[in-house]
């Protein structure tokens, strides 16, 4: 049997054409997709909505309905209307009860506080004991919630998102402070405000060539008796942030467990002359891990796989949130 090899190859040409159609379909529309993000992450960044805490008054809870587009029914406005109406919809959504879960981490602390100074000692043991809330956790939460100004942030929707910038700033002391003065920091922080932050406020700027490394707040004159340290050879071990902040909190709860247990009531004897506790504060070289954290993440850079650096990004973010947000993290349990 012959092959007509004219009629063949005529054949392969429409095949050829036709695949070569469907590409240049294909690639328009890729362009039209990346041209549509663009435009649109343009629009939303000038058109970011207005969130106001005061405005919170419950749980949204209903599953959120997205508002469906199609290229052939809208226009190119429309649909960047309606995506950008959807993205606004999740963001009050979220940040409304992101609100609200601020709020309930400060009333725990207040209610914490307020059954610490009303019930008797017993009394505050046992429902200790009921709450399951490690020694040190509740040490925290009572000096959140004996602090003035912290019921001050809260009474004016202010509290900071991360509740470790709301514990450094219960631990500052304002003593000596006038009224303009703690008005003034007052006025100063806001929801989004960091640790960070807080400390070059009421410290100043550290100079980035002598960072001050060790910093005691609740000690007047510390004496060190005990050091954790972390090999910084990379021949010999690796260095991780998240994992050095996971050993400073468990090494917070162990000593605020260990001071509870050994209170002067519970020796037996008097150490010296005095009934006054025995005063322990755990510090952390901040300026090391925040050096460890750069490194770590400008080596995610270097990954050739797309795929992996993402993985890896998302991980250590993920682990961060966790360490960060104790109270919300099950890495204690």
């Amino acid at each position: 049997m012959k092959i007509d090899e004219n009629k063949s190859t005529s054949k392969y040409q429409n095949l050829v054409d036709k695949v070569n159609e469907m590409t240049d379909v294909v690639e328009k529309a890729e362009d039209e997709r990346n041209s549509r993000d663009l435009n649109l992450s343009k629009f939303c960044s000038k058109n970011k909505p207005n969130f106001v805490p005061a405005n919170v008054s419950k749980l949204l809870t209903s599953d959120i309905s997205v508002k469906e587009w199609n290229v052939h029914k809208h226009s190119e406005d429309e649909i960047q209307k309606i995506r950008h109406d959807n993205i606004k919809t999740y963001f009050t959504c979220i940040k409304n009860n992101l609100k609200l879960g601020y709020d309930s981490i400060y009333l725990v602390c207040r209610d914490l506080k307020n059954a610490h100074r009303e019930l008797e000692t017993n009394e505050f043991n046992i429902l200790k004991d009921w709450l399951e809330m490690s020694e040190s956790t509740i040490n925290k939460y009572l000096k959140i919630g004996g602090s003035d100004i912290c019921n001050e942030l809260y009474r004016l929707n202010k509290l900071p998102e991360v509740w470790t910038t709301l514990y450094y700033i219960a631990r500052q002391k304002f003593d000596h402070s006038s009224d303009d003065e703690i008005g003034d920091f007052i006025d100063f922080i806001t929801p989004q405000t960091t640790q960070k932050e807080v400390m070059e406020y009421l410290h100043g700027v550290s100079d980035e060539t002598k960072p001050k490394s060790w910093v005691y707040n609740e000690l007047k004159k510390p004496t060190d008796f005990l050091k954790v340290a972390i090999e910084g050879n990379l021949k010999v071990g690796s260095i991780d942030p998240n994992t050095m902040l996971y050993i400073k909190n468990k090494v917070e709860e162990v000593v605020s467990e260990a001071l509870n247990e050994m209170s002067i009531d519970k020796l037996g004897y008097r150490p010296n002359s005095t009934d006054l506790p025995i005063k322990c504060e755990v510090v952390t070289n901040t300026p090391l891990i925040e050096r460890v954290k750069k490194f770590v993440v400008q080596n995610f850079e270097n990954i050739k796989s797309k795929k992996l650096k993402k993985e890896y990004e998302q991980n250590f973010m993920k682990i961060e949130n966790q360490v960060l947000n104790s109270h919300f993290s099950q890495l204690d349990q």
